[in-house]
């Protein structure tokens, strides 16, 4: 079918397959959201629904990490693990699906665990797709003119 026949003769396509289609050539975008516990839940809340499903939650200081299919996984307080569950959540995201949406929280930012080694650099790396942070305050020296 050429490009140039008039879109009557075409097959329709539905709106979720055209959106499976394109999520398969768009690659997943992880999510790192730094700020205070309800500020991260609210922007959960509205993010939730177009998550990738099942949604799982872990938090890090659980024992195991989470078992079965699972479109997104949302990890609690990724800064708080220890060096040995950052390596052994990194080797489990590196064993998992590579479409897997993975959404991290954190109540403060925490690169500089990354500089002085106390933070994995792949595992942050691997997280940290898009920054978000959430609850600051706004810089008063910023001006923005609609004009």
């Amino acid at each position: 079918m050429s490009n140039l026949e008039p879109a009557v003769n075409r097959p329709r396509v539905g709106l979720q397959d055209a959106e499976a289609a394109l999520l398969k050539r768009v690659p997943v975008r992880n999510l790192l959201l730094i700020g205070t516990p309800s500020a991260t839940r609210a922007f959960l809340d509205d993010l939730m629904s177009s998550l990738a499903v099942p949604v799982v939650c872990w938090d890090g200081g659980a024992a195991d990490l989470p078992t079965g299919t699972m479109g997104s996984l949302v990890i609690h307080d990724v800064a708080s693990l220890t060096p040995a569950r950052q390596h052994r959540l990194l080797e489990w995201l590196n064993n998992h699906s590579p479409r897997l949406s993975v959404i991290a929280t954190s109540i403060e930012p925490f690169y500089r665990s990354v500089e002085t080694g106390l933070f994995s650099d792949d595992l942050y790396y691997r997280l940290n797709t898009v920054t978000v942070l959430l609850d600051r305050q706004p810089d008063t020296n910023y001006v923005c003119d609609a004009a």
